[in-house]
């Protein structure tokens, strides 16, 4: 209440749309090396790539136990700006998004939106990927826990998204959007996540899409399932010709 007294002058009276500062404590701590590029990691976590197939991204943060968090960082964008600024309208978008294609795959969907202590706008929405492993020949499911963050400056705007295979990757991503900076000298940086799938929230990033073909190509690496559109007998063939080539090198 009393970080939000020039805003609320009765606590009964709070309508839609209203936008709050929060104070939520947290006990992450940073890393022990200054932060690069405007990222502060969390301490202990390491930097390095992530590559399944054509999905990647150059700059990512690795925490251990499966966590990862994958950065994205450009100049600021109107586009973002405009799909930003009604966060209800863009929420919506992003539910009928996801019922439409994903139906009971995706659960638990939240949103949160919040501003520093700068004035800088903060957003935040979290969800789970349910794979059904049948699909890969077995009989189980995987869920995997996502968190995508978005943070706009004065001139730049960065992007995080988290992926884990257990809950708690939404407060690392909290924390590492929160802690982004803009740099004020040398331009923006190279970190890039790849492919990228149009969506009605134009100008955030589409996790959604991302989420399933990393993850895709990965458990079909992992259970050595041919590529989509693949038959198992192409798959074969190609694994012989690359044997072969691979031979013609070593004689």
């Amino acid at each position: 209440m009393k970080d939000n007294a020039e805003i609320i002058s009765d606590p009964s009276l709070i309508y839609p749309g209203m936008v709050f500062r929060t104070v939520q404590e947290c006990y992450i701590p940073t890393g022990d090396e200054p932060h690069y590029q405007g990222i502060n990691s969390p301490h202990g976590w390491t930097v390095g790539f992530v590559e399944e197939g054509d999905f990647w991204a150059n700059y990512t943060l690795f925490g251990g136990g499966g966590r990862c968090i994958v950065c994205m960082e450009q100049s600021r964008q109107e586009k973002t700006v405009l799909a930003t600024e009604d966060w209800a309208d863009c929420k919506q978008n992003i539910r009928n998004y996801v019922e439409e294609q994903y139906g009971n795959t995706i659960n638990d969907l939240d949103f949160e939106r919040y501003q520093s202590e700068q004035g800088e706008n903060i957003y935040i929405y979290s969800y789970v990927y349910r794979f059904d492993l049948s699909d890969y020949g077995a009989d189980n499911s995987l869920e995997i826990y996502v968190c995508s963050g978005l943070k706009l400056t004065e001139h730049s705007q960065a992007e995080f998204i988290g992926f884990a295979y257990e809950d708690g990757i939404r407060d690392y991503v909290r924390y590492v959007t929160a802690a982004y900076e803009e740099r004020t000298s040398g331009g923006f940086s190279n970190m890039a996540i790849s492919p990228e799938e149009s969506w009605p929230a134009e100008g955030l990033f589409n996790s959604f899409s991302w989420i399933h073909g990393f993850h895709d190509e990965k458990l079909r690496e992992a259970l050595d399932i041919p590529p989509e559109g693949q038959s198992a007998g192409e798959s074969l063939l190609d694994r012989m010709n690359d044997r072969e080539i691979l031979k013609e090198q070593i004689l």
